[in-house]
């Protein structure tokens, strides 16, 4: 097996080891909103942590990953929006990251654009499926969410580029 070989057999192995983690840690951590329509999970630390370790791939398990775990808790409705809305949170989410030498304030400006994109996406999504009223009740939520995630996020840093030097994974 050659190097290219070696590489995208770890990428894909990491891959769907992260794509399981952000499914597991989406729907264990899971917490009810008020109004029974949803819920707030920390997910989407495991997605920013997933885009720190891959890169560009990290979309395909963030997009999945999370999907699944709305099927799992019996949101289907939402599972088209989350592929679509974690997907652009690791794509973001990379886009600030892809310099290793990045500093400290533009992981946090991209964090939290990613989870402002987060927010706004279920926000968009949920005024049509439920109205302007539950769709901004809601956006308080996952606000609050992406706060909490943006944190940890930024907490797992060190780790993932820990993994990354460790393993020579190129992003």
């Amino acid at each position: 097996m050659n190097q290219t070989q070696s590489q995208t057999t770890r990428l894909v192995a990491y891959g769907g080891v992260l794509a399981a983690l952000i499914l597991v840690v989406t729907r264990f951590s899971a917490m009810p909103i008020l109004n029974g329509q949803g819920y707030i999970n920390l997910g989407d630390a495991t997605i920013l942590f997933a885009a720190a370790v891959l890169g560009p791939t990290a979309i395909i398990p963030a997009a999945l990953g999370s999907a699944m775990a709305d099927l799992w808790a019996g949101y289907i409705q939402y599972a088209p929006a989350t592929l679509i809305i974690k997907g652009l949170v690791a794509w973001i989410a990379v886009l600030f990251l892809r310099k290793a030498t990045a500093p400290l304030w533009l992981k946090i400006f991209g964090f939290a654009i990613a989870e402002l994109v987060m927010a706004g996406g279920y926000f968009v999504f949920e005024i049509f499926m439920l109205g302007f009223a539950t769709a901004l009740f809601d956006l308080t939520f996952n606000l609050i969410q992406g706060g909490v995630c943006l944190v940890i996020g930024l907490a797992l840093l060190p780790v993932a580029e820990r993994i990354v030097k460790a393993n020579n994974i190129q992003r």
